[in-house]
């Protein structure tokens, strides 16, 4: 062994000597951190020590959680799907636009394509009972059309009235490819703002989205130098000043450039309060996945269902929601009580029918793909069982009207600047 390879060897241990602990290191500062000695999903009493830790094992806390009947306390349900995954995505920005037509600021309206709803007729006058729609969900154009009175913004924070402020601007009809017009700027600052919230409620340290940032620009120089130690082994290699082991510093160089970037892959960790609100929106989803039409009383139905479909959206469960409640109307009917199940944030135009019979809402899914489709549009809902198909194409119509990349550079995917 000459000195040549003898100093590539040092290097190479050095190397990885150094590489190894700022791996280690950098791995368990990306896992979520959580508060000791109180029950999951529950915050420090007032006055009492405050100690906080980081989950072990696994980035973020994969334990146990209690079943919560409701939603975290004033939260809305895009910022529950936002703290949920670290993204605020379409699907996010989809449930925030129903929550408000929920919550009866507007109402969401399908027409065949091409068609305009009357902004008049369709805000004061549900429509129901006419004949079964002809178009498919997917090809419907949805618009909001503002409530007329509003409801007063009590409870709505000050994104969503400036979202509110944003979408009706130009008047009191908002179609959704309309939005494609501004370059779906409006959507995008919806974004924005939901990424500001989770950082301003405390529960991550930065932005979700920026996953390296400066130490990630920290991992080109070490490719660098790993080429260049690369070609230099190489032209020694085949001088024959310099056997195999010369490229053991050019390899333990690569080696660490992969073991920093992976430590470095993933969102921004959550902080304990982060977890804590985390496991109270799983308790949530837990309800609403395993909820059974037994459990839910007839005369609560109707309200229920509207109240909290938004929430199934972020959670992935809009057709198992939609499926329970159809079972609710079922055992309604056979015990000879009526179940008013109309939906009046939701209208169809021009010969599109709500069908607002939901007894059969098993197909909820195939509407729900279609809402998320010109989001990437909300369609028909036949039998309830159709509301799926309508909230997918809704949010498809969203989706083709805001772009959710993620920006950045040196590995840091922001997503969008605060």
């Amino acid at each position: 062994m000459n000195d040549y390879e003898a100093g590539s060897l040092i290097i190479a241990i050095f190397t990885l000597m150094i590489a190894l602990p700022l791996a280690w290191w950098l791995r368990r500062r990306r896992r979520d951190g959580f508060f000791l000695d109180v029950t999951p999903g529950e915050f420090p009493v007032f006055g009492m020590p405050v100690r906080r830790g980081r989950v072990s094992g696994t980035r973020e806390w994969n334990g146990p959680v209690a079943v919560r009947f409701t939603p975290p306390d004033g939260l809305s349900p895009a910022v529950v799907g936002t703290l949920l995954d670290g993204r605020a995505d379409v699907v996010d920005l989809s449930a925030r636009l129903v929550d408000l037509a929920v919550k009866g600021h507007y109402r969401i309206v399908a027409t065949p394509p091409g068609a305009a709803p009357n902004a008049l007729s369709l805000a004061t006058h549900p429509m129901d009972g006419v004949p079964p729609p002809t178009t498919p969900p997917s090809q419907r154009d949805y618009s909001l059309v503002v409530a007329d009175p509003p409801p007063p913004f009590d409870g709505l924070g000050e994104f969503e009235r400036q979202l509110l402020a944003d979408l009706f601007r130009d008047g009191p009809v908002v179609r959704i490819k309309d939005l494609q017009a501004d370059a779906g700027l409006t959507l995008r600052k919806a974004q924005i703002a939901l990424y500001r919230e989770v950082v301003n409620r405390g529960w991550y340290a930065a932005h979700p989205q920026s996953r390296a940032g400066r130490l990630g620009c920290l991992v080109i120089p070490v490719i660098g130098l790993g080429l260049l130690f690369l070609i230099a082994a190489v032209v020694n290699l085949r001088d024959g000043t310099a056997g195999p082991i010369g490229l053991t510093t050019p390899l333990a160089l690569f080696v660490a450039a992969w073991m920093l970037l992976r430590a470095l892959r993933g969102r921004i960790p959550r902080t304990a309060e982060g977890t804590a609100i985390r496991i109270q929106t799983l308790g949530f989803r837990e309800y609403l996945t395993k909820a059974e039409a037994s459990q839910i009383r007839f005369d609560e139905a109707a309200g229920l269902f509207s109240r909290y479909l938004p929430y199934a959206m972020v959670f992935g469960v809009a057709d198992r929601w939609a499926e329970t409640f159809g079972k609710v109307v079922a055992a309604a009917q056979l015990q000879g009580f009526a179940v008013p199940m109309d939906l009046p944030w939701l209208a169809f135009a021009d010969g599109v029918s709500p069908l607002l019979d939901l007894a059969n809402l098993v197909d909820v899914a195939i509407a729900l793909d279609a809402l998320t489709t010109p989001i990437e549009a909300i369609a028909g809902v036949s039998a309830l069982g159709d509301i799926g198909a309508t909230l997918g194409d809704f949010a498809s119509s969203v989706s083709s009207s805001l772009d959710v990349g993620d920006g950045g550079g040196c590995f840091d995917a922001v997503g969008c600047d605060f």
